[in-house]
């Protein structure tokens, strides 16, 4: 009977042991995971961040063009082809 208690506590003991590694082995992996999705988010946040920033600025200048076009006509034209462009680039 006591070998017994003393095989249970030795398998006891290797649990303890075994289960460290087995934590390290897929701690790594989350790791990996959490800095691929942090590097992700921070892609992704600039770009909606330059979206929000170029995008309104040739829509407000198409506004202020459309809002000019009837008081006078050569100002927006020059004004036109850098917006057409920028909508293009974006």
């Amino acid at each position: 009977m006591n070998g017994h208690f003393q095989v249970t506590d030795t398998s006891l003991r290797r649990d303890p042991l075994s289960s460290p590694r087995g934590r390290s082995a897929p701690a790594h992996i989350p790791d990996v995971v959490v800095v691929v999705a942090v590097v992700v988010i921070v892609v992704v946040v600039l770009l909606v961040v330059l979206v929000a920033v170029v995008v309104p600025v040739p829509v407000l200048v198409l506004v202020l063009v459309v809002v000019r076009v009837p008081v006078s006509v050569p100002v927006p034209v020059p004004v036109l082809v850098p917006v057409t462009v920028t909508v293009a680039v974006a």
